[in-house]
């Protein structure tokens, strides 16, 4: 069934008057608390609902709220324009045609709090960050991460090719990649080197060395790991009492793992400023292959579709005060006020 938002907006005004004039005239039994708890849901439902028809006026009329594209304005926007402009090209990796473009730069601001997850579609954020959390506390199995919430891992940690590989090391080996390489990577004196310890002791103690660089490639190693990162540097920087992020990614699948990768690239710089005592700043999301493979794009023309709904708000867990902490904690944040319009299914190419 469909609904008509304004028809929506007019009914809830209806109710909202009916509810008055029978509580003024003593027409119903209902205490005084519980009605302002009702009255005050449906003047908060009416006003997102108007939130919800401006910003699609504004769509429609090419004039944005903000100076900048909101997230999900960067999203739709993108998908719409590989949609259209993207070139197709065989993956040999995947056996699919995938269309495909090069070069995409999006930019969120995390002195907000608002945490960039779609609302035209349902993400599982929580699972977008137990990975990057697993990476920052150097997993390489993908049973760790099912520990955490998240099954990113299973596919091709137990991919066929991976497990006749001589670099295996059975089940759910990841090798080394992300995690690994983020906490012990092999210097050329053959010892490991923890990357993000160092640039969390840096950050902490108020330096920045222009080079606050946490790597998950190493060149030469690819035949070592499950697969290569996608997402697989992030540089931190600081201005004054800010801090700000730089991530780069090779290759992103806009309909599957982009949604993923905004989450974690905000989260990421959103968790550090909190336990380096700065302040959240501005993350730069930048993309080299982004791309959309054929079995996707009935899902990807159905949720561009759909009018964005407000951002929500995310609260950091006041428990996390250092990086130890975040070796032990799980719950790391609470999202609030995340409305979304359901899950749309998209094929995992492995």
């Amino acid at each position: 069934m469909t609904y008509n938002i304004n028809d929506v907006l007019k009914d809830l005004s209806i109710i909202s008057e009916d509810l008055n004039t029978l509580y003024l005239h003593d027409e119903i039994s209902i205490d005084n608390r519980t009605f302002k708890t009702v009255s005050q849901s449906l003047i908060k439902a009416e006003k997102n609902i108007k939130e919800i028809i401006d910003e699609s006026t504004r769509r429609k009329s090419g004039v944005s709220p903000l100076s900048k594209l909101t997230y999900e304005d960067q999203y739709l926007n993108l998908c719409k324009d590989v949609l259209d402009n993207g070139v197709w090209i065989y993956n040999k990796r995947t056996g699919k045609k995938v269309l495909t473009k090069i070069n995409a730069d999006f930019e969120y601001d995390c002195s907000k709090g608002i945490l960039p997850v779609l609302t035209t579609k349902k993400v599982a954020y929580k699972t977008a960050i137990a990975e990057m959390l697993g990476y920052l506390r150097g997993y390489n199995s993908a049973e760790q991460f099912r520990d955490i919430g998240s099954k990113t891992w299973d596919a091709n940690s137990n991919a066929e090719s991976w497990q006749n590989s001589e670099a295996c090391k059975g089940p759910d080996d990841m090798g080394y990649c992300y995690g690994e390489l983020g906490r012990r990577f092999i210097t050329p004196s053959g010892k490991p080197y923890d990357q993000l310890e160092k640039i969390y002791s840096h950050l902490k103690n108020g330096i920045d060395d222009r080079g606050e660089i946490l790597t998950f490639i190493h060149p030469g190693t690819d035949h070592l790991s499950c697969l290569r990162a996608c997402m697989h540097t992030h540089t931190f920087s600081v201005v004054g009492d800010t801090l700000h992020l730089t991530s780069y990614q090779r290759s992103a699948d806009i309909p599957l793992g982009l949604p993923f990768n905004m989450v974690q690239v905000a989260w990421l710089l959103m968790i550090m400023a909190k336990i380096t005592g700065l302040k959240p700043g501005t993350a730069y999301h930048k993309m080299v292959n982004v791309h959309i493979y054929e079995d996707q794009i009935p899902g990807i023309t159905k949720q561009i579709s759909r009018t964005p709904l407000p951002s929500p708000q995310v609260y950091i867990n006041f428990k996390i005060k250092t990086l130890y902490d975040l070796m032990e904690e799980n719950d790391t944040c609470t999202l609030m006020d995340y409305f979304h319009q359901g899950y749309i299914e998209f094929p995992f190419s492995v």
